[in-house]
């Protein structure tokens, strides 16, 4: 039996032409992309172009700001990981230095230097392999301390975690299926923003949107949120 095709339509909703696609999914799924803003929704097959327009207008303040957020952001710097360039981690800024006859077999930080130990026919995409996955390993072992404290003070825990590169978010949560993604960039970030992003997923664990509820489990929580969110925001790397 052949697979059914999705149908595709635009609707222009506000100064927004948006891409809709209709599929077999259970849940609609809405997305900013990019460097230009550009709206993007999946949707049930059983819902109509009425419905989801009327989610879109639902969605329309948080669309545009999300979208001019996007719209402004700072090119990301190119990088070719060599030694004199400087690397953001936890919050602070590091001179990257390679070490090419190091018996180290780590990357490892002294004073304000982070030292790479490569070997001399490592490319930049190699060297860069190797310090993200240094990140990757740091991220994990702050967070799971982190989970452990608010699974205990919300009072659920996700079934799973872990982290991958993201274009546009710090991190997702499949509320129904308890999973929980962070950004591989947050390694870069201080505790403080790396704590209010997995309190955010951790909180959707309760509430899937970012209604009134959401906030409030937000200021009984953590306080200060609206205050780390507008940091988080303004890192550039």
């Amino acid at each position: 039996m052949k697979k059914k095709r999705n149908r595709i339509i635009t609707l222009q909703v506000g100064e927004f032409p948006i891409q809709v696609t209709f599929k077999e999914i259970k849940n609609l799924r809405l997305t900013v992309r990019p460097p230009a803003g550009e709206v993007r929704i999946s949707a049930p097959n059983y819902l109509n172009e009425q419905e989801v327009r009327r989610f879109v207008l639902s969605r329309l303040e948080w669309i545009r700001k999300h979208a001019e957020r996007i719209r402004t952001r700072r090119p990301e710097i190119p990088r070719f990981y060599v030694s004199g360039e400087e690397i953001k981690f936890r919050g602070n800024t590091y001179t990257l230095q390679l070490e090419t006859s190091s018996n180290s077999k780590s990357v490892y930080i002294s004073g304000d230097t982070i030292f790479l130990p490569v070997q001399k026919e490592y490319d930049s995409s190699k060297r860069e392999a190797l310090l993200k996955e240094w990140m990757r390993q740091d991220l994990k072992t702050r967070t799971a301390p982190l989970i452990c404290r608010w699974s205990g003070e919300i009072g659920e825990s996700p079934s799973f975690w872990n982290i991958r590169k993201m274009k546009t978010r710090w991190g997702s949560c499949h509320t129904l299926k308890k999973r929980i993604w962070l950004n591989l960039d947050l390694a870069m970030v201080s505790d403080s923003c790396l704590e209010y992003v997995v309190v955010h997923e951790m909180v959707h664990l309760l509430e899937g949107n970012h209604g009134p509820r959401f906030r409030k489990l937000m200021d009984r929580h953590l306080p200060v949120w609206r205050h780390l969110k507008k940091e988080l925001n303004s890192c550039t790397f």
